[in-house]
């Protein structure tokens, strides 16, 4: 699990939305397909090289935690070698 954290260079959490900052070096629409799989609360953009991934957190079935698990592993199967 550590491991798949390392992924993840910034995260900034308001009330409303958690944003994970990572490497754009990863398959985006593999990355967006999947993660659309686990909730449509995801939304994605660019800030310079970098993906950004929010997840607003307002209507969540389940404790954000949870997404945030099944996000990192989508994220290790979409990254680049």
């Amino acid at each position: 699990m550590f491991k798949l954290l390392a992924y993840i260079l910034t995260i900034k959490q308001n009330p409303k939305e958690i944003e994970l900052t990572i490497d754009s070096n990863i398959d985006g629409e593999k990355l967006f397909l999947e993660t659309f799989k686990i909730s449509n609360n995801f939304r994605f953009g660019t800030k310079n090289k970098y993906l950004t991934i929010t997840l607003k957190l307002q209507g969540l079935e389940k404790h954000f935690i949870y997404y945030l698990i099944d996000l990192l592993f989508v994220i290790e199967k979409a990254k680049k070698s």
